[in-house]
């Protein structure tokens, strides 16, 4: 008798919170319906708004935001984060609770954390899909499947291995890459822009990168964003080292996480020359636009070009960590059988994570010398090859 009186109170209780968060993601539809938003964003902001409710309802500890959420606070965090200008969110929620001698700091702890997700979440959809109006706010068409979002609840999505999303930026692009970087808060971004143009600072750079790395807690698992030059992300994952391995690379639609290889094949043609002090390695991957002209145009004919490909798009973490792998094997035989003396330079285009994973095992083949193409240089002639960062 007793058991089932327990399984009845169990089931209200667990019925009572069903309730409360079906409400607040309908509180949560009506502040949004107050501005217009596209299809795709909304969309994407209910399919991420859906694990976060249902993380906290999970956790047993929705009820605390239940309990405030009628006052007005999704209006006034969907209002917040549609001004972009305001980035200090956690000193907004806390002004909106006020001074309330009934919340402990833990209460208050979860309701600002549960709503500085959600912001978070709006901010990333205006950086993916937003178009801005003269009032800086995100036009759209209208809310849909957000009955769907409420309905996809489940008490078996409770993140037991929180996810941080961090930034590594040195790129003076105005583009969608570096407005979503900036849009982190600053304690997830590592901003170099200052060096875009001063690579020659290493240690200054070393400097900076092992402060932010040093903010990283082994715990959490990062997904890392890269809008830099192959420099940056070479020396970034240089100073990281292979002891980080909490780590996914997001590119575009892609995520790669540091980890397995599988095996896989590298086309390379060596060809030390004379006992050159440096050697000439040009490294292609994902493409098959090779870079070997480019390259020999800049050498010289009589240099010394040893050259890597690897045609194929990336297609799983496995393959990622495998050309990293494969790359560092053949840079590190380089150095042994070609007698080399002074940097191995290293001309590269793919992926710029590829670049942070050789970083993270430069080590094993010793000095290198990164050199970057300007890309942006409109004529034609004038395109080259400009020396980077040796480490």
């Amino acid at each position: 008798m007793e058991e089932q009186l327990k399984r009845k109170l169990l089931q209200k209780g667990e019925s009572m919170l069903v309730d409360l968060v079906k409400k607040g993601f309908g509180l949560l539809k009506t502040a949004l319906k107050k501005y217009k938003i596209q299809n795709e964003e909304m969309l994407y902001i209910t399919d991420q708004a859906d694990h976060v409710f249902s993380s906290y309802m999970e956790q047993g500890v929705y009820d605390k935001i239940g309990n405030i959420c009628e006052e007005g606070f999704f209006d006034s965090i969907v209002e917040y984060s549609l001004d972009s200008s305001k980035y200090d969110i956690d000193v907004y929620i806390n002004e909106l609770l006020g001074q309330r001698e009934n919340m402990d700091d833990n209460d208050r702890e979860i309701i600002i954390s549960f709503f500085h997700k959600i912001r978070d979440i709006i901010v990333e959809a205006q950086i993916m899909y937003g178009i801005k109006d003269s009032e800086n706010k995100i036009i759209s068409k209208q809310i849909q499947a957000v009955q769907k979002s409420i309905d996809k609840y489940s008490l078996n999505n409770i993140e037991h291995n929180p996810t941080c999303i961090i930034g590594i930026l040195a790129c003076d692009a105005n583009d969608s890459r570096t407005k979503e970087l900036l849009g982190l808060q600053e304690c997830h971004l590592l901003n170099l822009n200052e060096f875009i143009s001063k690579l020659e600072d290493v240690q200054e750079i070393v400097d900076r990168i092992e402060v932010f790395k040093a903010t990283l807690n082994n715990d959490i698992s990062y997904k890392v964003k890269l809008a830099c030059s192959y420099s940056i992300a070479y020396l970034a994952g240089a100073v990281f080292s292979q002891k980080i391995s909490n780590l996914t690379f997001t590119n575009r639609d892609n995520e790669w996480k540091i980890g397995k290889a599988e095996k896989i094949k590298l086309s390379c043609k060596t060809n030390c020359g004379n006992n050159e002090k440096n050697v000439n390695v040009a490294i292609t991957v994902g493409t098959t636009s090779y870079i070997d002209d480019d390259v020999r145009l800049f050498i010289g004919a009589q240099k010394s070009l040893i050259t890597i490909h690897y045609d194929a798009n990336i297609q799983s973490s496995e393959q990622f960590n495998a050309i990293g792998n494969e790359i560092t094997k053949r840079l590190k035989k380089i150095a042994l059988d070609c007698d080399v003396h002074g940097p191995i330079n290293i001309f590269y285009r793919g992926p710029v994570e590829i670049m942070f994973l050789l970083g993270q095992k430069s080590y094993d083949f010793g000095q290198c010398t990164i050199f970057e193409y300007n890309f942006k240089e409109r004529d034609i002639k004038k395109k080259t090859y400009t020396k980077g960062i040796t480490y």
